[in-house]
């Protein structure tokens, strides 16, 4: 995907404007078929890519199987009301709820993206599973 990126970069492919986007040749991409125009193109470091800071202590603490369970009560509730998961909560406060563990009303609260009207409609849902895993 790297290669096509630089290529649409240096515009040597075109994307189609019609519906169903695809790549398409133009008079430079055939310019370097033929031969008459050379192309550079980086080519990428393999190797693992290193988890910035902020990624990591993001889990620090965090019941990883809550974690899971929790993503799963999402996923029910999602389902059932026709909206993307992130719309219920999103991995962050997932993992804020992983790691504190809220069973009552006032520590849901505090958990991170949790406002009065979430925890009036999904608060029961989740610490419900929080204290099943507990």
């Amino acid at each position: 995907m790297n290669y096509i990126y630089q290529l649409l970069d240096s515009d040597l492919l075109e994307r189609s404007a019609d519906e169903y986007k695809t790549l398409q040749l133009n008079e430079a991409s055939w310019e370097v078929l033929r031969g008459e125009r050379t192309v550079m193109l980086m080519q990428l470091k393999a190797g693992p890519v290193k988890k910035t800071k902020a990624a990591t202590q993001s889990w620090e603490g965090v019941d990883e199987g809550l974690f899971e369970q929790l993503r799963q009560v999402r996923r029910v509730l999602a389902e059932a009301r026709s909206v993307p998961a992130f719309v219920i909560f999103g991995d962050a406060s997932l993992r804020d709820m992983a790691r504190s563990k809220p069973t009552t009303a006032a520590a849901f609260l505090a958990t991170h993206g949790v406002g009065e009207k979430k925890l009036a409609d999904l608060g029961e849902a989740f610490m419900a599973c929080i204290r099943e895993h507990s």
